[in-house]
């Protein structure tokens, strides 16, 4: 079957080829069958000179065939000096990234039966070349042996303009044999050169926010469909810095932390096909990792630390998206915290002269904290945890044994504390709670077990009360310290100075 591909098809092929990918093969069937020699081709060693007869010349010959009509044929007579003689095909402008696989049947006539062969790659160059060679391969007179070899064009010199592919006996095959009588012949056949080639552009980073996924995106190129591409994410100090790779980071995403705000980060990607052929490593432009801003305004009084770093007005700390922020608030001494503001509402703000530390949680945008501070109340002593108050009023009621009981009741100062209360007689007590002043539908509070309650609101003067109108009564424990206190041993307690 006649192998001839017309040029009008060959175009139209090449028209089929989405734009982005190159066509993997160079040269198929060695163009042996058009009747001429297929532009490219060339003889390797001295040229034949018909008077000497010696040198070396090719043709097309149709003595032998592998496939279709003929063959290339090589014939060497009176050679010496040259290291190898034989046909080369000059491969024009070579793509310097891919690498190219050459095969070829070679057969030779009895009289060379058991020779050896190569195929030689020459990577020409304006000031000379670099030679490189396959191994050698034993031939035969009685059928067509397969020479094969791999070139890696990226090895080549950088100024490389021309690759010979030369498919030749070495010199020491045919030294001293090779004559006008027996010139050195081979037939080549089914030459086919591809090109394998593997390329990524358009290298960036999406994102650059931290605790966010940042996506590391490129173009990929080949001869063939991408494999497993492999992946690395690499951070300096500076944009002109020394990048060193992130350990693990191996996907094309990577979520910076807080600790890599205000560094640099770039992708890098290395393109492999679904072969396994892998392409130069490429890297993105280096972007600067950002994080949302919380700033602080600060009033004289007191201090602000947060994550154990102490701040001052005007400055601010750069977090992570999702971070949280430990805050604590110091008032100095004859000072009270007045307010706490985060953008988000007013923070509880507790008693006179006491410190607040609370979370500023899964921080989404940018903040700013407002602190103020504020001179303590006159008649407001700075209330600590181990203040300590004696009840100063009695007020009387009669159980249900009919016994009249007295029990103590206190003044406070202060607000949003833990105050703890003492009586002469040191009697027990607990804590009820109403959602009505005059104490209807009492309730105990089941934490308050002691003499120990948290306070939301100021009590000077009032019932106690919480921000739902709760009103607290205390009472004493009659007999026994299993006795059961209920309703009717309790009494509705009014604060007043």
């Amino acid at each position: 079957m006649c192998k001839k591909i017309s040029l009008l098809l060959v175009l139209c092929l090449l028209c089929m080829i989405p734009l982005g990918v190159q066509a993997a093969q160079v040269l198929t069937d060695g163009g042996f069958e058009g009747g001429s020699l297929e532009s490219g081709w060339f003889s390797y060693g001295y040229p034949f000179n018909a008077t000497t007869q010696s040198g070396t010349r090719i043709s097309l010959s149709g003595d032998q065939a592998r496939t279709g009509n003929g063959s290339l044929k090589s014939e060497t007579t009176r050679v010496d000096g040259y290291s190898m003689y034989g046909a080369m095909y000059q491969l024009m402008n070579p793509n310097l990234s891919a690498s190219y696989t050459v095969s070829g049947y070679m057969k030779v006539p009895q009289e060379w039966n058991g020779k050896k062969a190569r195929i030689y790659a020459y990577y020409r160059t304006s000031s000379g070349g670099n030679l490189v060679n396959s191994g050698e391969f034993t031939l035969s007179s009685a059928s067509w042996t397969k020479l094969s070899y791999s070139i890696d064009a990226s090895k080549a010199p950088e100024n490389t303009g021309r690759i010979d592919i030369i498919f030749a006996f070495p010199i020491n095959a045919i030294k001293g044999t090779a004559s006008v009588e027996k010139p050195a012949v081979f037939y080549l056949d089914d030459v086919e050169i591809s090109s394998v080639w593997v390329a990524a552009d358009q290298v960036s980073v999406t994102g650059t926010l931290a605790g966010t996924a940042l996506q590391g995106s490129y173009q990929y190129s080949g001869s063939d469909p991408e494999g497993q591409s492999s992946y690395r994410w690499l951070l300096a100090d500076s944009e002109s810095g020394e990048y060193s790779e992130i350990l693990g980071a191996a996907s094309d995403t990577y979520t910076p932390s807080a600790g890599e705000i205000g560094k640099y980060l770039k992708f890098e990607v290395t393109p492999v096909n679904e072969n396994g052929a892998k392409g130069e490593a490429v890297q993105s432009q280096p972007v600067l990792i950002s994080g949302h801003t919380v700033s602080f305004s600060i009033g004289a009084g007191g201090t602000v630390v947060c994550n154990d770093n102490e701040m001052l007005s005007g400055s601010s700390l750069l977090v992570a998206d999702g971070d949280s922020l430990s805050v604590t608030v110091t008032p100095e001494s004859g000072k009270m915290i007045a307010s706490v503001l985060d953008g988000t509402g007013s923070i509880p703000v507790p008693a006179p002269g006491e410190p607040l530390t609370y979370t500023m949680e899964n921080i989404s945008q940018s903040k700013s904290l407002q602190v103020a501070f504020a001179d303590l109340p006159a008649g407001d002593p700075a209330v600590t945890a181990s203040n300590s108050y004696v009840f100063e009023k009695e007020y009387s009621y009669e159980n249900k044994a009919g016994e009249t009981v007295t029990t103590p009741c206190v003044v406070v100062y202060g607000r949003l504390n833990n105050y703890s209360y003492t009586s002469a007689d040191q009697a027990g007590f607990r804590f009820y709670k109403s959602g009505e002043e005059a104490g209807a539908l009492m309730l105990p509070i089941e934490t308050a077990l002691s003499a120990n309650l948290f306070f939301g609101v100021r009590v000077v003067g009032e019932a106690i009360q919480t921000d739902s109108a709760y009103c607290f009564t205390p009472y004493v424990k009659i007999g026994s310290s299993e006795a059961v206190c209920n309703e009717e041993e309790t009494i509705t307690c009014r604060f007043s100075e």
